[in-house]
């Protein structure tokens, strides 16, 4: 059977297996990342970081997917579609690597953006520097409220993280 627009795809979803301090590189960088760590594991298809600068958020840089947001590993859903994703929480906690691996309740994950997919303003400088005085916002893994996105309203750049990817 051939996917249509009345029966998306879903789409994957997972935590990295690695992480990072606030220099991701810029969204592309971000995205680079999330890249590279789904190739390592042979997963299929475009990744993008749950990133945030001031000119790009998940809400304006990701595609709206009408389908299933799928946990790695599990193939559990996180959300039945962007609607239910950006609604303010989520049905399964993001707790999976890009292997399928576990990943601890209260990791840290990079996020810059709020569970709406917004920008939440603190993002360590569009995510290009570790310096002090610069700050990341952070989601919590293990949390199926508005958390997991936005749990630390700012930490220090120079902190190591994940990041969330989302299949496109």
């Amino acid at each position: 059977m051939i996917p249509s627009a009345s029966w998306p795809c879903p789409k994957l979803v997972f935590v990295t297996s690695t992480s990072h301090d606030g220099d991701l590189g810029g969204i592309a960088g971000a995205d680079g990342i999330c890249a590279a760590r789904a190739a390592a594991a042979g997963l299929k298809g475009t990744y993008y970081a749950w990133v945030s600068t001031g000119g790009s958020s998940p809400n304006t840089h990701f595609t709206h997917s009408t389908g299933a947001y799928k946990l790695v590993g599990t193939g559990a859903t996180v959300a039945n579609s962007w609607a239910d994703l950006t609604g303010g929480s989520i049905l399964t906690q993001i707790n999976r690597d890009e292997f399928g691996a576990t990943v601890t309740n209260g990791t840290l994950v990079w996020t810059g953006t709020n569970a709406d997919g917004t920008r939440s303003g603190q993002e360590c400088s569009n995510w290009t520097t570790i310096l002090s005085g610069y700050y990341g916002s952070m989601g919590q893994v293990g949390n199926l409220n508005s958390f997991w996105s936005n749990f630390i309203p700012h930490n220090y750049c120079d902190s190591s993280a994940r990041l969330y990817c989302f299949q496109q």
